[in-house]
């Protein structure tokens, strides 16, 4: 078998390094002095620069707007990026990959924005007793009329404190009654979300930290999806 780079694969991969090389590196020191946050006209020009360079979205297909990369073709592309700082690259906007499952109008709301680099997403799924598990999380989702309604808090959000939009894991009942994890998509600006300063999470993170805890007082969400589930759901 060959194991082999082809010409595209190679061309990719250089493409890749030149941007951090170039692009992110040089922010690293800046970067840490403001404790992850960068200037927002430095953030612009990593993700125009990103877009200019075909290097967002490749875990998406080209007609939703991403590069529809291989599996090995997102190895190179991240392969390069893990030679920066997570808190520079983390800037170019790559969707999350649950936001391609959701209804076609979902899709137009919150994937294809982001991939234009007009919304910025967050992951939502880590809480003070549960992690990356989640089996263990106490968020919870509650139907009601208009869709679902939301209770819980999250820690350590990635992006969080700038994000427009978050894709949230909640238990929310399943066909046989039982609650079981299930991801939702909230505005930033739904009632009934804050993000608050964490006295226990402050204490282990910069004072200045991306990684925001953010609380969910009964916030109304969509839901794309559940894991597992191969539908997408309205």
């Amino acid at each position: 078998m060959d194991l082999g780079l082809t010409p595209a694969q190679k061309e990719l991969q250089a493409r890749a390094a030149t941007f951090v090389d170039e692009e992110l590196i040089p922010l690293e020191v800046e970067a840490e002095l403001a404790y992850g946050r960068l200037d927002p006209a430095r953030i612009a020009r990593v993700r125009s620069r990103a877009r200019e360079l075909g290097l967002v979205g490749g875990n998406h297909p080209r007609e939703l707007g991403g590069q529809g990369w291989t599996a090995m073709e997102a190895v190179l592309v991240h392969e390069e990026l893990g030679r920066s700082t997570n808190a520079i690259w983390w800037a170019v906007e790559g969707g999350y990959n649950v936001l391609g499952l959701g209804t076609p109008a979902q899709i137009d709301r919150y994937l294809r924005p982001v991939l234009r680099g007009e919304r910025q997403d967050a992951y939502a799924v880590t809480e003070a007793e549960a992690g990356s598990d989640p089996s263990q999380i106490a968020t919870t989702a509650e139907r009601v009329p208009e869709g679902f309604r939301l209770r819980g808090e999250k820690w350590f959000v990635t992006s969080g404190d700038v994000a427009d939009f978050y894709i949230v894991m909640a238990n929310a009942p399943t066909a046989d009654g039982t609650p079981g994890p299930t991801l939702f998509l909230i505005d930033a600006d739904t009632p009934g979300i804050e993000t608050v300063d964490d006295p226990a999470v402050r204490a282990q993170l910069p004072a200045r930290t991306p990684h925001a805890p953010l609380r969910l007082r009964a916030a109304r969400g969509r839901r794309p999806r559940r894991p597992g589930d191969g539908r997408p759901r309205r």
